[in-house]
């Protein structure tokens, strides 16, 4: 058929008529991928076959069977794996049986291969099945099969679709003996169209019985570097978790049944072409993508660290992602049995602890199509041999941070000296932690290292510090030292706890008035937290004019000795219009007096 279009509007046409061609991308063909697999696998058989049977539908469900039945093309056990893998859900496979175990994901009825002309009602009841089988589509490649060479069922089946106008049929003759033998997975069908799933109750676990804990990490495994194979492709992982919190809308174009812009980032990563690739192509390049960059698919969450993308997912009720990587992406287990180092679990651990935030039919459909996935918990796959127990793993990783501390890195030297002092996953050894707690500062005397002079002093200056085991009890004096020390950096953290040390009286006398000086230092150099202890200061020296100074540039609603930053104003007396320390909020309006708040904050 020649298409004519008007000759002004011609191209314009023509760029309508090649964007709708593209906008569903083509499925798999069974003319193209049939002859492929055939080549790659051969299709002959030496089984024994029925030579003389007549042909029809046979009520002798376990004889021999024929090698061919007219209008269907018989299959070898690879072939089929082969067109699954090539065609996805384009390709129907059937069985006509009750075993629960055959082909991964086949459909699955009793009692259709029937030997007979079917009544009336049965014929209804093959209808439904088999527009459920074919989606409504006539075309639809169908693959059937059944237990073995003797096994008429299969045979029955296929003249049963023939009889109602299907016309793209195969037959697996071997059935699911052939499979086994080829050494291809067996797995649970969908029997009477109905998924499979493992009749398991989800264990609900506290995350105080879980207990969150830092597994063993090899050095610098959080570095910025570490995410420059997703930058190269264009991916920013903070941007992508950013999407998924809030769930921004995609942008169109964009595959089937993608709703949300962190998917389409992922995909547009893994070199899917939302108007050229169709399912099987999509899964291809998902899995590759994840093999390659799985590890690298982290959130961080407050007060946890870095966490898969997929239990960030389901943090923020997203379960439709976690499926399509199950069911779409057919991601293989390794997938969902990362150990995050930030809270040593397993996504299925991460499922059971949030589930006693849920109600448990929330997430029991879940728990159960990750456990058929192949998820298991982080004991679960130490038992199982597939990871190593967490003190083989820390014994492994310590000699690495060693090797960089022996280098002269004071971070590291700082790690091994907490893991000794507090025994994580070793044996408690405090003289040891301490010996490269003393390296480490003697390390940062000799570099000016200003951020780790900082970080000794405020283990000192903290009684906080002293909880839990081997911890480093506060020590004013050595406080008050190493953070004369960082002084001499003259920097905007270093003039802050200088500040914040004569405030406290920490090591020395309280004194407010020598304080502010370091501290209007800092908030010069930048560090805005000092505008709250200024504001302090000014209300400890009664000064009610310039802690209003102060308060106007720190948020209303923040705290402030025990009081919201709003309520001083009426306390002290004083208006929150007026000149301000800083210029970020410059945008109030104020109308000169204290009767109302600002009209935006």
């Amino acid at each position: 058929m020649k298409l004519v279009l008007p000759r002004r509007c011609g191209a314009v046409a023509l760029m309508f008529v090649s964007l709708a061609a593209l906008a569903e991308p083509a499925p798999p063909s069974l003319k193209k991928e049939l002859p492929s697999c055939v080549q790659r696998h051969g299709n002959a058989t030496a089984l024994p076959v029925a030579e003389d049977y007549p042909g029809g539908l046979s009520e002798k469900a376990g004889a021999l069977t024929p090698a061919q039945l007219p209008g269907v093309t018989t299959v070898s056990p690879k072939v089929v794996a082969c067109l699954i893998d090539a065609m996805g859900s384009e390709l129907a496979v059937f069985a006509p049986m009750k075993d629960e175990m055959g082909i991964p994901e086949a459909l699955a009825w009793p009692g259709v291969g029937m030997g007979r002309e079917p009544t009336a009602d049965e014929k209804r009841t093959l209808e439904i099945i088999f527009e459920t089988l074919s989606g409504g589509r006539k075309d639809r490649p169908i693959v059937v099969y059944c237990h073995h060479t003797s096994c008429f069922l299969s045979y029955n089946a296929l003249i049963h679709l023939q009889n109602a106008g299907y016309t793209n049929l195969l037959w697996m003759r071997e059935g699911i003996r052939g499979w086994r033998e080829a050494g291809l997975p067996v797995g649970p069908v969908r029997l009477n169209g109905r998924e499979a799933l493992p009749e398991v109750s989800i264990r609900k676990v506290t995350w105080d019985e879980a207990g969150d804990v830092r597994y063993p990490t090899p050095p610098n495994y959080y570095h910025r570097n570490r995410w420059a194979p997703l930058k190269a492709l264009g991916l920013n992982m903070a941007l992508v978790c950013m999407q998924a919190k809030d769930r921004t809308p995609a942008s169109a174009p964009t595959l089937k049944g993608v709703r949300d812009a962190f998917e389409e980032s992922l995909l547009k990563a893994a070199g899917v072409d939302a108007t050229l690739d169709n399912e099987v192509a999509v899964r291809r390049k998902m899995q590759a993508f994840w093999a390659q960059h799985g590890d690298l698919l982290e959130c961080s969450e407050s007060f946890v660290g870095y966490r898969s993308i997929l239990k960030y997912a389901v943090r923020h009720d997203y379960k439709d992602f976690v499926y399509r990587a199950i069911d779409e992406w057919k991601l293989p287990d390794e997938a969902f049995n990362k150990v995050d180092p930030s809270d040593g679990r397993t996504l299925l651990d991460y499922v059971e602890s949030f589930a006693s935030y849920e109600p448990a039919g929330d997430l029991t459909h879940l728990y159960r199509k990750l456990r058929k996935a192949g998820a298991m918990t982080r004991a679960e796959l130490v038992a199982a041999g597939k990871v190593k127990p967490i003190e083989a793993l820390q014994a492994e990783v310590l000699g690495e941070w060693r090797q960089l501390a022996n280098s002269g890195d004071v971070a590291a030297m700082f790690h091994l000296s907490d893991v000794y002092r507090r025994g994580t996953y070793v044996v408690v050894n405090r003289e040891e932690g301490m010996k490269w707690w003393d390296r480490a500062g003697q390390r940062a005397i000799e570099t000016n290292d200003y951020p780790a002079m900082l970080g000794i002093a405020q283990t000192y200056y903290f009684s906080d510090n002293a909880k839990g085991v081997g911890a480093i009890q506060p020590n004013p004096d050595k406080a008050r030292e190493w953070i004369m020390r960082a002084s001499a950096g003259d920097t905007k953290e270093t003039n802050f706890w200088m500040g914040r040390m004569y405030q406290d009286g920490v090591g020395v006398t309280r004194d407010l008035r020598r304080a502010i000086p370091y501290l209007e230092r800092a908030l010069e150099q930048g560090n805005e937290t000092a505008i709250k202890w200024l504001a302090t200061a000014w209300i400890d020296l009664g000064d009610k004019h310039k802690a209003a100074y102060y308060l106007r540039a720190w948020p209303l609603i923040q705290d402030i000795k025990g009081k919201m930053t709003i309520d001083w104003f009426e306390e002290l007396g004083v208006s929150w219009c007026g000149p301000r320390a800083t210029t970020w909020l410059q945008d109030i309006e104020c109308d000169g007096t204290n009767s109302k708040p600002p009209a935006r904050f």
